[in-house]
C-alpha cells in the first residue's frame, strides 16, 4: 500500500504545473518543490538512496547531452529563447529519480515526441513543454504500476 501512495504522491504537483504551464506558461516553483519530493520518494523507496542518487546523477547527465544536441540542432539561443526555459530544465531534473537511464531516454523522447506533436497540431511559437512533459509523466508513472 505505501509503494503505491509514494507513485501517487507526485501526481497533484504535476496536474497543477501542467494547468499553469498550458494557461499562462510559467510555474509555481513550490508546486515544482513538491514534485521534485514526490519523485526523490518514489526513487528511494523503489531503488533506496544510494542507487536513486546513482541513477539521477546519470539520468541529469543523459539530460545535459540531449540538451546539447539540440542546442547544436536548433541553436543554443533560439532553443533557450524560445523553446526550453528553466523550469522546464528543473521539471526534467526532478523526474531523474524515478527510473534507471533505459526509461528515462524513453520518458525523455516519447515527451518531446509528443512536444513535436502539439506544435504541430496547436501552431503556436512555443510549446509548453511542462505540460507536455507532466502528460507522459503521468503516462510514465501508469506504466511503472503496471510493471511492478
Amino acid at each position: 500500500m505505501t509503494a503505491v501512495f509514494s507513485y501517487l504522491l507526485p501526481l497533484l504537483p504535476v496536474a497543477a504545473m501542467m494547468h499553469s504551464d498550458i494557461r499562462t506558461r510559467r510555474i509555481d516553483v513550490r508546486w515544482l518543490a513538491a514534485f521534485a519530493v514526490g519523485t526523490m520518494t518514489i526513487g528511494v523507496e523503489k531503488y533506496g538512496f544510494r542507487e536513486a542518487a546513482i541513477y539521477s546523477a546519470a539520468n541529469i547527465c543523459i539530460l545535459g547531452a540531449m540538451l546539447l544536441m539540440l542546442g547544436i540542432f536548433y541553436g543554443f539561443r533560439r532553443l533557450f529563447r524560445y523553446g526550453f526555459g528553466a523550469g522546464d530544465a528543473l521539471f526534467f531534473v526532478a523526474v531523474a529519480p524515478t527510473c534507471d537511464m533505459r526509461p528515462y531516454v524513453i520518458y525523455l523522447i516519447a515527451t518531446f515526441a509528443c512536444g513535436a506533436v502539439w506544435g504541430l497540431v496547436s501552431h503556436r511559437r512555443s510549446v509548453p513543454l511542462v505540460g507536455v512533459a507532466g502528460f507522459t509523466f503521468v503516462i510514465h508513472i501508469a506504466v511503472m504500476l503496471w510493471m511492478r
